[in-house]
């Protein structure tokens, strides 16, 4: 039995559940506010402001991750490293030459909406987790260009076509992509894809260039709390409220409940980001053992931002660095990434289910 006890009387408004992500637990929520008059002795006191609903959090990880250990692999620069580059959302930079050809064949995949229509399909209801793969760039955006003329966005998608190969062998994870051939696809539509799609999780993948070229190494990017507040009260405003969480139309609540559930929502999806940054970090150094120091990292793109869905950006090496380009370019190294990526997801899907089960 949950008893609650408040300092004054009040009346309940409503009550309702949100469903968990995965991994996670139901959130019981109760919208209450101050008793009306009546004759008799004086009303209580008005709640302070903010204070008008109570929210019963229980969710199975009590306190954010903040730092993924620290794994020994091939020595590499140490010091702050840039953030990669995105394209702004929304502006595709203009044409350049056509990029050279990828050499892997390309394989069939999941259908893909047509550009720009901002849609994307809905996993199949078979009960299976959902991991959308994100490629980086694409069309006339190439991303990073390395001093051999590879393009990023070429490297980016016949990457994650081999880590959807190893999902879709395995069969324990439904997998779709962003793009599924050479696209220029908004930052902005692959956020709405993933949500889209009810995604369980969604994996970015970058190659980037900075401008010292003894960097290398892989690295993962989770969203910062500091980065996500704008973004979060951009998403309390009344046209994006219906169906954010969990299809729960928000759109009559008040600004402070709104504001609650979403921020909920979200810190559970950045506490998950970061446990599966912790477990592809590990994946990768028991693989590759090529990895940036310090390599959970944190920052705010607005790849990363979906407040429901679990995220990451993983910077697969650097193109400036000679000997990260031509590995990332031969298929039997991609094959291998693909392999520790792939496991990652698994085996974080496998983690987080049985936590919710217990």
């Amino acid at each position: 039995m949950l008893r609650l006890e408040f300092s004054q009387a009040v009346t309940l408004k409503q009550s309702f559940t949100i469903p968990p992500p995965a991994g996670g637990s139901y959130r019981l929520v109760f919208d209450v506010g101050p008793a009306p008059t009546t004759i008799g002795p004086p009303p209580p006191k008005p709640n302070p402001p903010g204070s008008t609903g109570a929210v019963i959090s229980m969710p199975h990880l009590e306190h954010p991750v903040r730092d993924a250990p620290r794994l020994d692999g091939d020595k590499v620069a140490s010091g702050p490293v840039p953030a990669p580059q995105l394209a702004k959302p929304g502006n595709a930079p203009p044409p350049l030459r056509p990029p050279p050809e990828t050499s892997l064949p390309v394989a069939a995949v999941t259908p893909h909406p047509r550009e720009g229509d901002g849609k994307a399909r809905r996993a199949p209801h078979s009960g299976k987790p959902v991991v959308i793969l994100d490629p980086g760039h694409g069309g006339v955006d190439p991303g990073a260009i390395s001093v051999s003329g590879a393009y990023e966005k070429n490297i980016v998608l016949a990457l994650a076509r081999d880590v959807k190969t190893q999902l879709d062998k395995d069969g324990k994870v439904i997998c779709l992509l962003t793009r599924e051939r050479d696209q220029f696809v908004a930052l902005r539509e692959r956020v709405a894809i993933a949500r889209n799609a009810h995604a369980d999780l969604f994996m970015s993948l970058h190659a980037d260039t900075v401008a010292d070229p003894l960097i290398r190494g892989l690295s993962v990017y989770t969203l910062s709390q500091n980065a996500s507040d704008a973004e979060a009260q951009a998403l309390a405003d009344k046209e994006n409220k219906a169906d954010i969480v969990a299809g729960i139309d928000l759109s009559n609540e008040s600004a402070e409940v709104t504001n609650i559930l979403i921020d909920l929502v979200q810190r559970e999806s950045m506490n998950l980001s970061a446990v599966f940054a912790q477990r592809l970090v590990a994946e990768v150094s028991r693989e590759t053992h090529v990895l940036l120091q310090n390599s959970h990292r944190f920052a705010g793109f607005a790849v990363l931002k979906a407040p429901d869905v679990p995220s990451v950006l993983v910077e697969t090496g650097y193109l400036s660095n000679e000997r990260d380009e031509q590995m990332l370019r031969r298929p039997e190294y991609r094959a291998k990434l693909a392999g520790a990526l792939a496991r990652a997801i698994e085996r974080y899907f496998a983690q987080t289910q049985k936590a919710r089960r217990s």
